[in-house]
Parts: C-alpha cells; structure tokens; sequence
C-alpha cells in the first residue's frame, strides 16, 4: 500500500513494513506532515580567519531513534568545510532564542515539545568541541559559491544520519583559507510524535 505522497515512476523501494517508500523523499517532506520534523538553525555568523568555526549543538532523545539531514546554508567569502560531530564535549555556546528556538514543521501543532534538547549555537574559539566519539566526513563549499545553497548531491551520503539516541551531535562549519560568512538550517526528526 503506498503511502501518501508516493508517485508512481519515481524512486520508490518497499520498506520494512510492506510499505512503499518514495526514496526521493527528504526527512522534512516524510515526517513534517506528522508532526515529528524540526528545524534547528545557525544564525549569521563571521568567521573571521581560517580555522574559526560555527556550532549548532543538540542532543537527540533518550528513548527514540531521530534522523538528521543537512537542509541548506547560505554564505560568502572563502571556502568552509562542513562537518557533523557524534559526541564529545561541547562548551561556550549560547542556547537558543527567539527566532532561533526549534521550529516544528507541521505549523497546525505549534512548537512545544521538541524532544531535542541542549540546543545552543556559538563560534570558536568561545564555543568549541572537543573529545569527539566520531566525526562524519567533511564536504566543503567553494569560495566561489554564494548565496543560497542546498547540500551538494555529491555530499549527500554525508548530509543525512540517523542518530544514536540521548547523544550530543553538532554541526561545525570551519573557514578555510581566509573570512567567510555562514547561516545554515538542518532538519531533524524522531520516530516518535512529541506534543508536550
């Protein structure tokens, strides 16, 4: 039985349930409509001279496995390379606020209830991770490239993960070579429906 959104022709598989599955999905457009899709973002931030780097930092729950996917980011100025961190500790950041608090996708059930918590962004050197369990492969974005960008298709196998539970993750956006400026948006979902 296909289930909504599957169109026939397309990329689909049959999942562990009999179900089909339209594998050109992305996890905002498969979980947003049942409420368990959050987006978590960075803000515009300066990185002032290579090696300086932007966090977003969260931790997944503790009782549900949760999915991560790199959305898209906008930027200008050198080259950045792009990496998620699996554990370590992370230090110095700023938990987020307004406009920067999780944001539910399905908009119908409001924003309460996000199950990720920990949430905080920063920059180096204030804000830093160390000690890490387990770094996914790096992708790096042109110098050349500005504005509005979604992941590279190149880099897809690297901009989504399924997450061990009640672990910290964080995004890490390190300049290379020189000044660049970063804001970027990732999209993370649970098996689960969380309301409260």
């Amino acid at each position: 039985m296909p289930h909504d959104g599957y169109t026939p022709g397309s990329s689909a598989i049959v999942d562990g349930g009999g179900f089909v599955s339209d594998t050109s999905y992305n996890i905002a457009e498969r979980y947003a409509a049942t409420g368990r899709a959050w987006r978590l973002s960075i803000p515009r931030t300066v990185l002032a001279s290579d090696g300086i780097y932007a966090t977003l930092s969260f931790i997944t729950p503790a009782d549900d496995t949760s999915y991560y996917q790199f959305s898209a980011t906008s930027k200008s100025g050198l080259e950045v390379a792009v990496t998620l961190v699996e554990g370590g500790t992370y230090s110095g950041g700023t938990d987020v606020s307004g406009e920067l608090l999780p944001w539910r996708y399905d908009r119908t059930l409001g924003d309460s209830g996000c199950p990720f918590t920990g949430i905080q962004t920063g920059v180096s050197p204030t804000a830093t991770i160390t000690s890490a369990n387990r770094v996914a492969p790096s992708y790096i974005m042109p110098g050349t490239a500005q504005g509005n960008q979604s992941a590279p298709a190149t880099g897809g196998a690297a901009t989504f993960a399924t997450l061990k539970a009640n672990t910290r993750y964080t995004l890490k956006m390190t300049a290379i070579g020189g000044a660049a400026t970063v804001s970027a948006i990732v999209t993370v979902a649970t098996n689960k429906l969380y309301t409260e």
